[in-house]
């Protein structure tokens, strides 16, 4: 009887998120989207790679923990957090996300990043800012509007148990 051999590949996060942006990008919906509909890009570090190979750009990050807890980005940061690509071009939407996400319908894509996920497909956004800010407030035409929702998020961020649970 032969001997079966294992290999294990581990990534590190940074090389991870490059995986992740580059399964993103050839998702097939993505794909569609990028042809025919519209694309939302909310930053976070993995969207963030996604936005370079899509615009040539990154996204400003936000949701940062630091000292004194979790932070909304620098305002002197010039980059977008949220771009919409149609067309084969891009906007900045930051100043204009919730009515551009009330804009979106069936076919088009929100690529957002999440600061945590569980086993049960639940993912969790921090929020550095009262509301969550624009994000936050928008949050419920995510759902409404028919965009799909893609959440591309690397392993190092799972959580054991239900994050509905844990939030109470």
């Amino acid at each position: 009887m032969k001997k079966l051999e294992r290999i294990q590949i581990t990534f590190t996060v940074e090389e991870s998120k490059e995986l992740i942006s580059l399964g993103t990008i050839e998702h097939e919906s993505v794909k569609k989207a990028l042809s025919s509909h519209k694309v939302l890009l909310k930053g976070g570090t993995t969207v963030s790679r996604i936005a370079e190979k899509l615009i040539g750009r990154s996204l400003r990050i936000s949701g940062r923990i630091a000292e004194r807890g979790t932070v909304a980005a620098l305002a002197d940061n010039d980059e977008p957090h949220s771009v919409l690509i149609k067309d084969k071009s891009y906007i900045n939407i930051d100043s204009n996300f919730s009515n551009e996400v009330k804009n979106l319908k069936d076919g088009d894509i929100i690529i957002s990043s999440a600061n945590l996920f569980d086993s049960h497909g639940n993912a969790a956004i921090m929020a550095g800012s009262e509301g969550g800010g624009s994000v936050g407030m928008s949050l419920g035409a995510w759902y409404t509007e028919g965009p799909k929702i893609i959440i591309p998020i690397g392993i190092e961020k799972l959580v054991p148990g239900n994050i509905n649970e844990i939030i109470k």
